[in-house]
C-alpha cells in the first residue's frame, strides 16, 4: 500500500501515539522491559513495519520470553497498530525482542545501524530467537531455566526455524506447568495437623489466609 506523503505523516504520529500506549503497558506488566522502537519503509507499508521491544539485559529479555510473555507484547503490539489503523490482515505482528546489553556488545549502543540490520533480517525471514539465559540447570533432562529438553539444546542450532518456533513453543508451555507445580508446593496446606481424637470431643481444623505480595522490578525511562 503506497501512501502519499501526507498520510505517511498522519501514520507516523498515529502510530508514535498508539505504540506509546503499549509500551507504557509492557513497563507495568513485564519485568525488565525498558522502551520500544518501531521502523517502517512506507514504500513497503505495511509488510515492512517493524517493533522493537527493547530490555536491560539479555537475561531479562530471555527470562520474558521463557515465561511466555512475548505473545503479550505481540497482543500488545497488534491491538497498538489496529488503534493506529494499519490493517495486518494475515501477517503476523512484526514484533523483534532486543536488549540494551546485546546493542552494545554488537554494535558498540549504535542503536541506528543495529535497527537497521535487524529491518534487512526481518525482510530475509529472521530467525527464532534462543530462548537460553545462560543459566543451565538441568533437573531429569530438562532445563527448568530455559524449558528446553537436553536433547532440544543439543540439535538446536542445526534446526529449522520451523522446528525451532516448535521448541520454543513447547518450552513455554513447561515452564508454565513448572511454575505452576512449584508455586502449589510453597502453598501452606489446607488444616493444621489434626489432634489425637478424644471422646465427645469433635476435631476442628484451623488455618490462616495466605497473602501473596507480587513486585515487579522498575524499569529505566523509556524513549515513549
Amino acid at each position: 500500500m503506497l501512501l502519499s506523503k501526507r498520510d505517511q505523516t498522519r501514520m507516523e504520529r498515529q502510530l508514535s501515539s498508539c505504540l506509546s500506549q503499549a509500551c507504557e503497558a509492557g513497563k507495568a506488566e513485564v519485568v525488565g522491559f525498558s522502551w520500544l522502537t518501531h521502523e517502517v519503509d512506507y514504500a513497503r507499508f505495511p509488510e515492512s513495519l517493524q517493533v522493537t521491544w527493547v530490555f536491560v539485559t539479555e537475561v531479562q529479555r530471555a527470562l520474558a520470553i521463557g515465561q511466555g510473555q512475548g505473545a503479550r507484547m505481540q497482543a500488545l503490539t497488534r491491538a497498538a497498530l489496529a488503534e493506529a489503523g494499519v490493517d495486518m490482515g494475515a501477517l503476523i505482528a512484526p514484533v523483534r525482542f532486543d536488549s540494551e546489553e546485546a546493542c552494545k556488545r554488537d554494535d558498540g549502543g549504535d542503536w541506528q545501524r543495529r535497527l537497521a540490520r535487524n529491518a534487512t533480517t526481518l525482510t530475509m525471514g529472521k530467525d527464532v530467537e534462543n530462548p537460553c539465559i545462560s543459566v543451565c540447570k538441568l533437573t531429569d533432562e530438562l532445563c527448568t531455566s530455559c524449558g528446553r529438553t537436553k536433547d532440544e539444546i543439543r540439535k538446536w542450532k542445526r534446526m529449522k526455524r520451523p522446528d525451532k518456533k516448535a521448541v520454543v513453543e513447547r518450552a513455554a508451555q513447561r515452564l508454565k506447568a513448572l511454575k505452576k507445580r512449584r508455586k502449589r508446593k510453597a502453598e501452606p496446606s489446607d488444616g493444621a495437623p489434626l489432634l489425637p481424637r478424644r471422646r465427645n470431643q469433635s476435631t476442628t481444623n484451623s488455618f490462616a489466609p495466605t497473602s501473596v505480595d507480587e513486585r515487579c522490578g522498575s524499569a529505566p525511562s523509556a524513549t515513549w
